[in-house]
């Protein structure tokens, strides 16, 4: 079985040159009480402090959600869809976009209060004032943490004040180690990110920053993959491939039974001929799918055979997997609904 992302990386620090996993040392006496930092590195000139990125918030997108689900502007969607989509129709979606990451990224605030305690109590321990510290954070398997993400939340996190002074600079640079997204770079090969975000006080110690760039393609020695680290900033999220989403993928292809609704959308995912449609025409193609099949679950409604309440199945599971694409609002296709059903009067 693989070892967990953190142990490898542990495994690799320990090997590094001039390192001492400060758990190992006998802690100098008066400070038994000190919460220390993961390593020196250095010969002591860093201390290194690791950070696992482990619980999944996406939850709390909708804690942020909810207070809006009043707004008429905000749409009314049925199924799952990406969240972006519908903030991108309305005027406030970029403030809400904004609330949702400070939600999402929270943990990463804790691991920088949290490293920063455990560097200064380092420190004072064991009487090394002119180390500076190394925050490293690895995200194994969280796939809200995109890339993209996580270098927004940390450049903000370093270039965060208190009193005039930068909060975090303890922290010239962190380096970031991600296993849950990817970049394909060949038919066969996966390379995952490992970055080093600088920030303000970087200006003023260059070298943790230099020292991280030179251990990157050791790390990527280490574990047997290619380095994916220069010109992280140029990739967007839509660049990158999710182990999370192809796992959830994987699984729905290789179950043994397959339900009819969900092999009519992977149906309409091969052909998505809704596409091309306007948005009208989209409308009023779900409006007669829903009208047609409307008498069959009334008490007093005419029966359909078989075979077209089938057909009729298949056209309006065909618009609702359009829909997760499209996520027009379900209030536009109940207008017209009523529209056909006054028209047909």
């Amino acid at each position: 079985m693989k070892k967990s992302l953190e142990e490898r990386f542990f495994s690799f620090l320990k090997f590094l040159p001039g390192s001492e996993s400060i758990d190992s040392l006998k802690l100098p006496k008066g400070n038994e009480e000190s919460q220390i930092a993961d390593y020196f590195l250095a010969n002591r000139q860093i201390i290194v402090e690791v950070k696992t990125l482990k619980s999944d918030t996406a939850y709390k997108v909708d804690e942020v959600l909810e207070p809006y689900g009043d707004d008429p502007a905000f749409p009314i969607v049925y199924g799952e869809c990406d969240v972006n989509k519908i903030l991108d129709k309305l005027d406030s979606g970029q403030e809400i976009k904004s609330q949702i990451l400070e939600k999402l990224t929270r943990p990463i605030e804790k691991a920088f209060k949290k490293a920063d305690d455990q560097v200064s109590d380092t420190k004072k321990a064991f009487n090394v004032e002119n180390a500076c510290g190394l925050l490293v954070l690895l995200n194994e398997e969280i796939d809200v943490f995109s890339p993209e993400v996580l270098i927004w939340k940390i450049s903000k996190m370093l270039g965060k004040k208190r009193n005039g002074n930068y909060r975090y600079k303890q922290f010239p640079c962190v380096w970031v180690i991600s296993e849950s997204h990817y970049i394909q770079a060949g038919k066969e090969i996966k390379s995952t990110p490992s970055f080093c975000i600088n920030g303000p006080m970087n200006k003023e110690i260059p070298e943790i920053g230099d020292f991280v760039t030179e251990l990157q393609p050791k790390w990527a020695e280490f574990e047997g993959v290619p380095l994916l680290s220069n010109g992280i900033n140029k990739f967007k999220d839509s660049d990158f491939g999710s182990f999370a989403k192809d796992h959830a993928k994987e699984q729905e292809d290789n179950r043994d039974t397959v339900e009819r609704h969900e092999l009519w959308r992977r149906q309409y995912r091969n052909n998505p001929y809704l596409r091309a449609f306007e948005e009208d025409a989209f409308l009023r193609f779900g409006a007669k799918a829903f009208l047609g099949l409307k008498p069959q679950f009334m008490k007093d409604g005419e029966k359909l055979s078989r075979e077209r309440v089938v057909e009729l199945l298949i056209l309006w599971t065909h618009f609702l997997e359009e829909n997760e694409y499209r996520v027009t609002d379900m209030r536009k296709l109940r207008a017209v609904i009523e529209l056909l059903e006054k028209e047909k009067k």
